[in-house]
């Protein structure tokens, strides 16, 4: 049965280091103000990038488009929904008040 961990965030520009499965990663948050949404960077521990300007947008796996690297583990999957209304986008003032993001582990 996959397990969901909420990964912290706050409505502000962060960087973090967070283990995905059985590794760490670092992740960067960033309000794209053209787009109207944050976006996310994703780094190995050592800061080499393995994946930017990912969209935090619901209804899908954000993981899904660089899946052959495994980020997490095979099966693993990066969600962003928000309280009350899992479909509406995390604005520049909720993430991490009611806009969420979650790491499911398989």
């Amino acid at each position: 049965m996959p397990t969901a961990f909420e990964i912290p965030t706050s409505p502000q520009a962060q960087r973090m280091t967070v283990m995905l499965g059985a590794t760490l990663y670092q992740l960067s948050l960033n309000w794209n103000a053209a787009a109207s949404c944050w976006v996310m960077d994703i780094a190995d521990q050592n800061g080499v990038g393995l994946a930017q300007g990912v969209p935090l947008v619901t209804g899908g796996n954000l993981l899904e488009q660089v899946g052959y690297l495994l980020i997490g583990g095979a099966g693993a999957a990066v969600l962003v929904q928000s309280d009350n209304n899992p479909d509406l986008v995390p604005a520049y003032d909720t993430l991490g008040l009611t806009g969420r993001l979650y790491f499911i582990q398989p």
